[in-house]
């Protein structure tokens, strides 16, 4: 048997179309580029970057449930009859040939500003032409309204995993959660997977929505993990999402501020947990809620503050991670800073995916694929605590050395706890004092705080600064009062975070407070101050 053809162009050709095929796999994951792309914007509608997130998605969706899901922008539909094009298209894509029809495709109009949801025969038991009406109007019309096509297209991804993961495990499907969410009729208007969808900048179709005082007063912290969890669930239940009730963290609130949340995904959230058997470990100040009849949902964390037990939603955000196409569908991540060091003992190595122990630990029977195995990445066995950057460490009395020597140039001074006090508001403000810090001083003083450092990371990195914070070690009682007081400012026997000051060109103190919730006054300061020494 001859192993190489006599003619070596043959053999250039053979070997080219082989680098072809592994090339054009392999840059499907790093470059968004394939030979048959899942995804086809030809409205021109998402930018490079979503579309390749968008079709690394679809892949990991493919290789986790062998579900063939393709996307299909356009700017127009011939003659209008989008029901027969998104078949027509369905057809000559080859949309579940290679998966035993199991195949579903997105199409969006954008001139008619319509979509539908064609789905294949396999899958027609679990994705009714009701519950296929029901991703499009009350998930992807809000988002594509908002000008968010992008998170319409992936949040309704989301949805469609879940329940195929739903069904994977033989679990009947009912999305409507009839003993919770109220509004049942939005299901009833299903009957059919064709909308109409908007794109524009609309963002009235979210259920996120300020609380009033009588919500704040009963979404308040509980005397007891359990009892603030059962207000979360009630919580989830609402119409209306208040995302500032004080059951919640400040980090949390203010995660969920950026969060938006439709209809169809808000039901998405309360169906994962309500009616699930769950186990709660309290130790000290810090609580953890695990699941043990569902693989799919993470665990909860709670703090102990002042008024009761918060959720602290922001700590889960950068504790765990999702996956797509591996057995398990999240991983603790970097085990949450404290948490991880409260209850780092009940967490156990699954294979490089951390889990924890007495949970349900149930492995999905995923799609294997070889392709997955070697070109994509996978966990690490447990990836580092995220962190802030390395930062100058320096004690109060170099501090105000510091601020000593700064006499001749107005000055903003800032000593903040990065943890649970911090602000989102007061590092935008920060950081808009730092673009003018090159005819003053800026000064951010840092301390370790309470669990600080990964929320310290996430600011830093939404907030970039040229300034860049100073962890001011710990101090004994008074030392800070007496240090600071050589430069004018007043501390007291105990300080709030975050302390403000701002000083004049003479280091005169012209303006301080503590537990100073809004800096725009402070800046503004600070900002005459720098104008005064221009003239």
């Amino acid at each position: 048997m001859r192993l190489f053809p006599r003619n070596p162009k043959r053999l250039f050709l053979i070997l080219a179309l082989g680098a072809l095929v592994i090339g054009g796999r392999y840059s499907t994951v790093h470059y968004g580029l394939r030979l048959r792309p899942r995804l086809r914007d030809e409205a021109k509608i998402l930018t490079g970057e979503e579309r390749g997130r968008t079709e690394q998605f679809l892949d990991r969706i493919n290789d986790e449930s062998n579900v063939d899901i393709r996307i299909l922008l356009v700017p127009s539909v011939p003659g209008g009859d989008l029901e027969g094009f998104a078949l027509r298209r369905a057809r000559d894509l080859g949309v579940g040939k290679e998966s035993g029809r199991r195949g579903l495709l997105i199409v969006y109009d954008l001139a008619d500003r319509r979509m539908r949801l064609e789905v294949g025969a396999k899958l027609e038991g679990f994705f009714t032409d009701a519950f296929a009406g029901y991703l499009v109007r009350q998930n992807a019309t809000a988002f594509f309204a908002a000008g968010k096509p992008e998170y319409g297209l992936r949040t309704t991804l989301i949805l469609v995993l879940y329940r195929l993961r739903q069904a994977v495990l033989g679990d009947e499907f009912d999305p409507r959660i009839e003993d919770f969410v109220t509004d049942t009729r939005r299901l009833a208007v299903g009957g059919g997977a064709t909308a109409e969808v908007f794109l524009g900048k609309d963002s009235s179709g979210f259920r996120n929505r300020s609380a009033d005082s009588l919500a704040k007063e009963y979404f308040s912290p509980q005397p007891t993990p359990e009892e603030t969890y059962q207000r979360y669930l009630q919580w989830l239940a609402l119409d209306a999402l208040e995302i500032d009730v004080p059951m919640l963290t400040v980090t949390s609130r203010e995660w969920m501020a950026d969060l938006p949340v439709s209809n169809a995904y808000g039901d998405y959230m309360l169906s994962a947990e309500q009616g699930r058997r769950y186990r709660i470990v309290t130790r000290g100040a810090l609580a953890m809620l695990y699941y043990t009849n569902d693989p799919f949902a993470g665990p909860h964390y709670f703090r102990r503050g002042r008024h009761g037990w918060e959720m602290d939603l922001f700590a889960e955000v950068l504790a765990t991670q999702n996956l797509v196409g591996y057995p398990y569908t999240w991983t603790i991540w970097n085990g949450g800073g404290d948490f991880q060091q409260t209850f780092g003992d009940l967490y156990i190595d699954e294979g490089r995916i951390w889990r924890i122990a007495g949970g349900d630990n149930r492995q999905l029977p995923v799609k294997p694929s070889f392709w997955s195995r070697l070109w994509r990445d996978k966990p690490d066995s447990m990836p580092p605590v995220r962190s802030a950057p390395p930062l100058e460490e320096i004690t109060v009395d170099d501090a105000a050395s510091r601020l000593a020597a700064a006499r001749t140039r107005p000055s903003l001074v800032i000593l903040f706890d990065p943890g649970y006090d911090a602000q989102r508001d007061l590092f935008r403000g920060l950081a808009r004092a730092a673009v003018r810090d090159s005819a003053g001083d800026v000064f951010a003083f840092t301390t370790d705080g309470e669990d600080g450092s990964g929320r310290l990371a996430w600011l830093l990195e939404r907030y970039p600064m040229r300034t860049t914070p100073m962890r001011m070690l710990p101090w004994e009682p008074g030392s800070l009062n007496r240090a600071m007081a050589t430069v004018g400012i007043k501390v007291g026997q105990s300080w709030s975070s975050p302390l403000v000051a701002v000083r004049d060109r003479y280091g005169e103190v012209v303006m301080q407070g503590q537990d100073v919730h809004d800096l725009t006054p402070y800046i503004t300061a600070f900002e005459a101050e720098l104008e005064s020494e221009q003239h």
